[in-house]
């Protein structure tokens, strides 16, 4: 991607400053190619069109990753969502872009009950762990929401 030219979306552009990661041979470091989606509805399109192909494919349900560092855990996270619309800020517009992403999937497989959202509360990401305070609360909120949204299951993951 960086080759390319292409950026790396995520909820605000904050470069991850620390951390164990993986140095890749001749792709030292994290990237610094971050753009900040100025476009939220329509990358949840996408994520839309691509449940649509899995439907299309034969595939019954999907599991959404809210965890290990994707986009939905970004734009969960303080550290990694510095937005100030409606996607960011409190808890529960840090929580809208992951729970707006399950009723657009819910819409593609008529019905919530063909979704698996997996979550880690305590994802040890490079410098984006936040407090027990913040955790508790955003988990607690999104935790209850997707409860209401009578999903298929919930994939609580623990990272280490």
């Amino acid at each position: 991607m960086k080759e390319k030219g292409a950026k790396v979306l995520a909820p605000s552009a904050i470069r991850a400053e620390a951390g164990k990661y993986r140095d890749l041979p001749g792709m030292p470091g994290h990237t610094d190619n971050i753009e900040a989606i100025t476009d939220v509805q329509s990358v949840i399109g996408t994520y839309r069109r691509s449940c649509e192909l899995a439907k299309s494919a034969g595939f019954d349900g999907v599991e959404l990753l809210a965890q290990g560092g994707y986009l939905a855990q970004q734009f969960l996270s303080s550290r990694a969502n510095h937005r100030t619309d409606e996607y960011g800020g409190s808890v529960e517009n840090r929580c809208r872009f992951t729970l707006e992403l399950v009723d657009a999937i819910a819409a593609v497989f008529n019905g919530p009950e063909y979704i698996c959202v997996k979550i880690n509360p305590t994802d040890h990401l490079n410098d984006s762990i936040v407090g027990f305070g913040e955790m508790k609360e955003t988990y607690t909120y999104l935790i209850t929401e997707l409860v209401k949204r009578k999903g298929n299951s919930l994939d609580l993951s623990l990272g280490l």
